[in-house]
């Protein structure tokens, strides 16, 4: 290319140059002129012109005082959603969820001392395991679960926490102190249904009447004589599962006509289990057979919508294969997988 084209080219790209700034600025300058010379930033929305008053037409400049309707309706959202965050709200207000309420503990002595009152008052429990040594009489009994109930703060009703739970049976446990009472070996060898009603009724109203909630009973071991321990041969209603799980839900259906709840002990039964090879643990050796059976009337209290069943120390190693020495009180095997499955 010669000098004189290349001075030609220049000059057409120095004039497009000047006369697309020239157009920018003309640009800019008209929409500048269009918003009254004022800056308007992204956040802000224009404000709206008001046309020019024309004859027979009114034009209404806007204006800048609150319309309490307006207002209204504008809150009106607002409030709505405020109402639909109160279950949250109210949610965090919650107490806190008190462990303590699902344990059932024990404590000493007819009366309570300062440092179990102490106690009971931090931990407020869901129950308590009255023993022996807690029961003296019906006047003095009262009076203990009275001050139990004050002291953990919940209230002083019946049907308040803590609730109170007992272990009765004639041959061992007569902590009800009711006379004539007989065994459950009596009873089983009797076969008597109405008997075992009429004993569970008993052991409901006297319960009742000294303040208690829960009867821990009838006990729905079925007695294996070949490895039972000797002293549950009087607990239990027999050695037939059929036979001790009719008698066991009779005594039940007893204990609830008298007022107070029926528990049924102790699963999956210590009267067919024994003692294991290190002469401390309890095990259930038996077959699945046998285990059937021995557990065989917990299945139909569970049928039977019993309250509660208490689940003992016993080892099952043909169901706990993985830890065959571990209680089933302390098994998800036993506990989660097969009793409440």
């Amino acid at each position: 290319m010669s000098k004189s084209g290349a001075w030609i080219w220049a000059f057409y790209i120095g004039m497009s140059s000047l006369l697309s700034l020239f157009l920018g600025l003309a640009i800019g300058f008209i929409l500048f002129s269009e918003n009254g010379g004022g800056l308007q930033f992204a956040q802000d929305p224009a404000p709206v012109e008001t046309p020019a008053q024309s004859a027979g037409l009114e034009t209404e400049t806007p204006s800048t005082e609150i319309d309490p309707q307006r207002t209204e309706n504008v809150q009106t959202p607002v409030s709505t959603a405020n109402a639909q965050s109160t279950p949250v709200t109210l949610a965090a207000q919650l107490p806190p969820v008190n462990a303590a309420h699902h344990l059932f503990i024990a404590v000493n002595g007819q009366w309570l001392a300062d440092g179990t009152r102490e106690f009971l008052k931090e931990l407020k429990p869901g129950g308590i395991m009255l023993r022996s040594g807690n029961v003296v009489s019906e006047q003095q009994t009262r009076s203990l679960i009275h001050d139990i109930k004050s002291t953990s703060g919940t209230g002083t009703l019946s049907s308040d926490l803590p609730l109170i739970a007992i272990s009765q049976n004639a041959s061992q446990d007569n902590l009800l102190q009711i006379p004539g009472t007989v065994s459950a070996v009596d009873i089983g060898s009797s076969n008597d249904m109405e008997k075992a009603r009429s004993l569970g009724r008993e052991y409901g109203s006297t319960a009742k009447a000294f303040g208690i909630n829960i009867i821990l009973g009838p006990l729905l071991d079925v007695y294996n004589p070949a490895t039972a321990f000797p002293n549950l041969r009087t607990q239990s209603f027999g050695s037939d599962h059929t036979q001790v799980a009719a008698l066991g839900l009779a005594m039940a259906e007893g204990i609830r006509a008298g007022g107070v709840i029926a528990v049924a002990k102790t699963f999956p039964g210590y009267a067919a289990a024994g003692y294991g090879s290190d002469g401390f643990s309890v095990i259930m050796n038996q077959e699945i057979t046998g285990l059937a059976q021995a557990m065989y009337p917990f299945r139909e209290a569970i049928r039977s919508q019993m309250e509660g069943i208490v689940v003992g120390h016993i080892a099952v190693p043909s169901f706990d294969k993985d830890f065959p020495t571990r209680s089933a009180a302390l098994s998800p095997i036993m506990v989660t997988e097969l009793l409440r499955s």
